[in-house]
């Protein structure tokens, strides 16, 4: 499935970037670890002192300091941050259902919906087991999304293991660029990831799954401050094809996810290229601090392709789920694209 990225207006940007201008660099705290429905594990009940703060960023995982991909299924979200002394075996997924006028007539709809543009997001069934500092994953789709070429096959089918510092990863996976909330392609090939203090990388070089040549994803990323959950990070990605099999070959990323109390900010920004022509794209999206069970949301996203493989598109988008247990939640959206209004209602099953 093709993918396309976000060019906003300056006014929109002013608007959603402005108020994290004043963001303090706070290297010396502890990060937060994520995961898909726990956004925070580490507990401050000691003091934070310098020497606690150094042991707490010491024991993190790996992946404890990668914001969440919007655009990724919830064991791509996940990581590797689940570690075992004794073997573990879990299933997981994550189903979407519901129906939209996305096509232009109202159908249902099985896989989650991006900006209004298209589906996207994978529903998926997965099992993984860990050990230690090593584990496998294994997941399908089973949405309307399965058997299409860029979800063809597993979406993961993957073995990692502690490498030195850091750990490596072999086998199919998604890259890792920006947000995950523009480019997230699966491919095969190998990952090594590392975290050394509030810094994180990882790098893969996969094979790309629509030119069928080697490509490399690189995204190194920053723990800025501990209070307001304030991360960002530099991606960078080369190789024939790298944007879904289209003329740009190399791109360039920056991310920056930030907490404001009342609602999260993840916001991403990719500029492309390639034989002549340019990709540039831009995605903001504020997800407001839950309210009861009931939490808005507010997107813009636009971008514009000058090889005309993928268009241009804007869309401003407004969304409202409600939390109908720890496993579901229904939610309705409604984005104003290309002089229309797209519409859908989902629920989103996840365990």
């Amino acid at each position: 499935m093709k993918r396309q990225g976000l060019f906003v207006s300056a006014f929109a940007v002013t608007l959603l970037v402005g108020g994290v201008s004043g963001l303090r660099a706070e290297e010396t705290k502890k990060p937060i670890e994520k995961s898909a429905d726990k956004p925070t594990v580490l507990k401050a009940e000691t003091k934070d002192t310098p020497e606690n703060e150094a042991k707490k960023v010491e024991t993190l995982s790996p992946t404890s300091m990668i914001p969440p991909f919007a655009g990724a299924p919830s064991f791509v979200q996940e990581g590797v941050s689940s570690f075992s002394p004794k073997s573990l075996i879990k299933v997981g997924g994550e189903y979407f259902y519901g129906t939209s006028n996305l096509g232009g007539k109202w159908n249902k709809t099985t896989d989650g919906i991006w900006h209004g543009q298209s589906l996207f997001v994978p529903s998926h069934i997965d099992l993984s087991w860990s050990k230690a500092f090593e584990g496998a994953t294994v997941a399908y789709p089973v949405g309307e999304l399965a058997g299409s070429r860029s979800y063809s096959g597993p979406l993961e089918l993957s073995y990692h293991r502690q490498l030195g510092d850091g750990f490596v990863k072999v086998g199919k996976f998604f890259n890792v660029f920006g947000l995950m909330d523009n480019e997230a392609e699966t491919h095969y090939g190998v990952q090594y990831m590392r975290q050394t203090g509030v810094t994180n990388f990882i790098a893969s070089v996969q094979q790309n799954s629509f030119t069928y040549q080697p490509q490399l994803t690189l995204r190194v990323g920053r723990l800025l401050d501990v209070k307001h959950e304030t991360q960002a990070g530099v991606s960078l990605g080369a190789g024939r094809g790298f944007l879904y099999g289209t003329p740009n070959d190399l791109a360039l990323g920056f991310d920056l996810s930030h907490n404001f109390g009342f609602a999260r900010l993840n916001m991403e920004t990719s500029v492309a290229g390639g034989k002549g022509t340019t990709f540039q794209s831009l995605n903001a999206q504020l997800t407001f601090k839950r309210m009861g069970n009931f939490t808005p949301s507010f997107g813009l996203t636009s971008w514009h392709d000058g090889s005309q493989y993928m268009g241009q598109f804007q869309s401003t988008t407004f969304g409202l789920d409600y939390q109908v247990s720890k496993y579901l939640t229904v939610g309705g959206n409604l984005a104003r694209t290309g002089g229309r209004n797209v519409v859908w209602f989902q629920t989103r099953t996840a365990f």
